[in-house]
């Protein structure tokens, strides 16, 4: 995790329009998206690479956060 709780590789955009930057979502948020796909089958490769596209953050920043969240035991 970077600071301010976001997973690291997370790169916003400064200013501007605020549709045009990646969606605000704290790390829980983004495994609990991970989760729901995988619970629907989907492979955790395809589904974190989802996430990320939907969030507009890179694949790293999401897989941190999942990795994060499961030494952490949740």
């Amino acid at each position: 995790m970077g600071r301010g709780g976001r997973p690291r590789g997370d790169h916003r955009r400064r200013g501007g329009s605020p549709e045009a930057g990646p969606e605000e979502l704290d790390a829980a948020e983004l495994v609990r998206r991970v989760r729901v796909r995988e619970e629907a089958g989907e492979r955790r490769k395809e589904a974190i690479a989802a996430v990320a596209a939907e969030a507009g953050l890179p694949k790293r920043a999401v897989f941190d956060a999942v990795v994060s969240a499961k030494h952490a035991g949740g």
